[in-house]
Parts: C-alpha cells; sequence; structure tokens
C-alpha cells in the first residue's frame, strides 16, 4: 500500500498561512477569558437563545450532552452529523472514523450520486482525544481537510488518519487536498462543534476558503453554534 507522503493524486495547496504566535499577555487574556468569561457568557446565552426549553429537558443524550460546557460525546457528533445531512439530499455522513483507530473505516456508505461527503475522525490521544474533519467536494474534485487547532496532515502525523486519507485517495484519484492552517481552537473541549460547524457551512455553500478564513470564538462555540446545532438536531428527530 502507498504511503501518504507519496501519494501522487493528490496535490496539496495550503489555503492561509500559520497564524503569528500570540504574546504572553494575549496567552493569559486567553486563558482567563476561558476560565472566567466564556463559560459564563455562553451559559448564559445559550438558555436565552434555546426557543423551547422543551428542547434541553428531553430525556434523549444527545440533547442533554449539547447543553453542557465540555466536549460532545461521539454518539452526540454522529446523530448531529446525520441530522446535517438530509437523507433526501445527495449529502452523506461517514460516521464509522468517529471511533478513532479501533473501528473499521471504509467509504461503502458513499452512494455514486453523492456530491458532498462529510467525515469527522477521531484522533485518539494519551490524555484527550481530538475531532478533526474530512469533506469531500465531489463537484469540484477537492478532498478538504478541516483541524481546528490549524494543524496540517503532516503536523498531527497520525497513522489512523493517514490510513483514512489514503484510502480516500485512492478512491477519488487526482483530487486536490487543500488544509486548514488557521487555529479556530483555543479551548480543550469544542473541537466537535467546530468539525460540526465546519460541515453545517460547507453543506449550506460557504466555501473552503471562507470557513478556514472566517474564525467564530470561544463563546459562539459554546453558546450560538451549539444552539443551531441542537435545533437542527430536534428538528431531525422530530421529522423522523
Amino acid at each position: 500500500m502507498k504511503k501518504i507522503d507519496n501519494k501522487p493524486n493528490l496535490e496539496i495547496k495550503f489555503s492561509g498561512s500559520k497564524p503569528v504566535e500570540s504574546s504572553l499577555c494575549r496567552k493569559i487574556r486567553e486563558i482567563v477569558t476561558k476560565i472566567f468569561f466564556d463559560c459564563w457568557v455562553s451559559a448564559f446565552s445559550y438558555f436565552r437563545k434555546v426557543d423551547n426549553r422543551r428542547k434541553i429537558e428531553r430525556e434523549d443524550s444527545s440533547f442533554s450532552m449539547l447543553t453542557r460546557l465540555r466536549g460532545i460525546s461521539r454518539h452526540t457528533m454522529i446523530d448531529c452529523g446525520h441530522a446535517l445531512c438530509d437523507p433526501k439530499s445527495k449529502h452523506r455522513f461517514v460516521s464509522t472514523g468517529v471511533w478513532g483507530i479501533n473501528s473499521a473505516f471504509g467509504l461503502y456508505d458513499i452512494k455514486q450520486d453523492d456530491t458532498h461527503v462529510c467525515i469527522p475522525i477521531t484522533l485518539i490521544g494519551r490524555i484527550i482525544s481530538h475531532s478533526v474533519a474530512i469533506f469531500i467536494d465531489r463537484p469540484n474534485s477537492k478532498i478538504e481537510y478541516y483541524d481546528p487547532l490549524g494543524l496540517t496532515i503532516n503536523d498531527q502525523n497520525d497513522p489512523f488518519l493517514r490510513s483514512v486519507l489514503q484510502e480516500i485517495g485512492e478512491k477519488y484519484t487526482g483530487y486536490e487536498l487543500i488544509e486548514n492552517t488557521r487555529k479556530h481552537q483555543y479551548d480543550r473541549h469544542n473541537c466537535g462543534i467546530y468539525v460540526l460547524d465546519y460541515f453545517d457551512r460547507r453543506l449550506k455553500g460557504e466555501s473552503a476558503e471562507d470557513v478556514f478564513a472566517n474564525r467564530k470564538g470561544s463563546s459562539l462555540a459554546n453558546g450560538e453554534i451549539r444552539v443551531r446545532l441542537l435545533n437542527r438536531l430536534y428538528d431531525a428527530n422530530r421529522k423522523a
């Protein structure tokens, strides 16, 4: 099997540039903001912006997980991903990569006429796990890699991630690979929220370059984005 470093069918194109290293004052301000301001503001805005409190009082664990100021579970990631991809649309959500290195990843769920494919990947770390995204744009022959931390495939150097990309590259030959190199996430718990927000924005027509360039802060990730995803999940379950 070919190594990802020698993939002949993918042209690597970096969109954007590495963010400038933060000053000491900025780092201190971010830590203080994350501990005090973000949690208070996001919690306050979250409960105010939900249209119906019944949406966050359901017994379903997917709803209750979204109400907490911490990382969402993998089951919630899967539920939200399927809610974003309408069954009647030509969008496909492949969930097997959510389980990380122990999963049997496969592209067998993708249909011939699917135009866009959302693939969340869990990178298993020694202390914490991290969610990243792969988005296949078939009409434009592009494979997009999105890490909320702004790290590239080579930066992560994760065997499971490379094996997934190898499988994708062999199936979709000649596709251009684009990677996000701008840091969006400055906390430790919102990687899954940023990944789902990325899928949602791309499926709504926003370009990869625009998503990469326009960062949404932690307060939005803790509040507004979670509310939007929660409502999408609620609507999808109600229709079902």
